[in-house]
């Protein structure tokens, strides 16, 4: 009798270390939690925040990667248009047409957008910085 009845305790204690170990793991909806940040969210934060920076190609590299590699983002419409505005904002006159054909697409892909109509709003800022022969835009 007294074998079972530590048989017994030891399974109670089992149980009750295996449960307390079941509730410190994280739950599902706490995991996706800290998931959510996304790839592309990533890609598209840190190129915007590079482009505040004035760290132009690493914002374009940053900005290509997320349009070639996620194709299917809800980021693209603001990709591009960071895009061109990293081209907008280095100034030049290449870098200008540039930023044109990147406002062109931008509207093309995405019309009826507020990125299309941001786009839009920059073009009309190229096409008066294109008159100053491509000076660096006024911060």
């Amino acid at each position: 009798m007294l074998r079972k009845l530590a048989y017994v305790a030891a399974i109670l204690i089992a149980a009750s270390v295996l449960c307390s170990l079941r509730a410190a793991q994280p739950q599902p909806s706490q995991s996706k939690k800290a998931e959510a940040r996304q790839p592309d969210m990533e890609l598209y934060d840190r190129a915007a925040a590079d482009v505040q920076r004035k760290r132009y190609v690493a914002a374009r590299l940053l900005l290509s990667t997320l349009i070639n590699t996620y194709p299917d983002s809800e980021f693209l419409p603001k990709a591009h248009l960071v895009l061109a505005q990293s081209w907008y904002r280095e100034g030049g006159e290449r870098n200008l047409a540039q930023a044109r054909d990147e406002c062109k697409q931008t509207m093309q892909l995405y019309p009826g957008s507020p990125e299309a109509a941001e786009a839009e709003q920059l073009m009309g800022k190229i096409e008066a910085q294109a008159g100053n022969k491509g000076s660096p835009p006024p911060e």
